[in-house]
This record gives C-alpha cells, structure tokens and sequence, in this order.
C-alpha cells in the first residue's frame, strides 16, 4: 500500500477519487491514448484503483475518470497543455501547487515550470513524488503524521 493511498484511508475526507474505471473501459482508454506503454506501473495502478481526483484543497491528480467541463480530464488537459508549448514527451496528471508530469523518455515523475515546462525536479515512483510534493506540503497541517521513506 501506498503512502498515498494510506493517507487517504486515514483522513478520506481530504481526497476525493473519481472512482475506479471498469477495467475494460480502462484498458481500451490506455490503448486510445497509447499510454500504456508510455507511463510507469505505479501510475497505471493508481488510476485503475481511484481513476484519478482531488486531494487536499488545490491538488487535481488527473486521470482516466476526470471530466472536460472541470478541467480534470487528463487527455484534454494534456491536449492544452501541448498547444501552450509543452513538449510531446510530457504527460501531465498533476495540477495545483505544482505541475507534475511523467517524462516518458526517462520514465520518471517531474515537477515542471508552468511558464516555460522546464524540469525543476525529478522523482523516481509516485510514491516519491506524493511523499515530497503534496505531504511534504500539507502532512503536518492536516495530521497525517511523520513518515519514514520506504524503499524498495
């Protein structure tokens, strides 16, 4: 289980998922957008588990559940994000206190410079980017406590 995922079991009413996709419905969605092959595991697994949502009071992890009119929807975002100048090797599932993509060259996480979509920092799994991002930002001012980094 994840740091991600444990946080919002302890305190749900900070994270509000979209909710799972069936898994055909999200099969044929990776295969549409030629994701599947392009993002990381931990990724694929946490949209097939939650399909994506809010955390926090600003922070929209985005994903195959997400809706145009909200702004949510990770493949119309993505498409935007693209015509303002972000480079095709970027697949943006984050917005809020940052933005936060995959770099499908590396196969990592990246914050990104909302102006110019420079990478500011690099994250090796999720898990690293929730625990240095978002926690790190707001753990202690909703209690989700201390936390060790786990490593695999």
């Amino acid at each position: 289980m994840s740091v991600l995922t444990e946080d919002a079991q302890r305190r749900p009413e900070l994270f509000r998922w979209y909710g799972r996709p069936e898994d055909a419905k999200f099969r044929a969605w990776l295969e549409s957008n030629r994701w599947l092959e392009q993002c990381p595991p931990d990724l694929l697994k946490f949209w097939q588990e939650t399909g994506g949502g809010d955390a926090f009071e600003t922070e929209t992890i985005l994903g195959p559940s997400g809706d145009m009119p909200s702004g949510d929807d990770v493949v119309a975002v993505n498409r935007a994000m693209r015509s303002r100048g972000m480079p095709e090797r970027f697949i943006l599932y984050h917005t809020g206190l940052l933005m936060s993509a995959v770099d499908t060259t590396q196969g990592d996480y990246v914050e990104l410079d909302p102006a110019t979509f420079s990478v500011r920092r690099r994250f090796r799994s999720l898990e690293d980017w929730y625990v240095l991002t978002l926690r790190k930002e707001y753990g202690q001012r909703y209690g989700l406590g201390t936390l060790h980094m786990r490593r695999a």
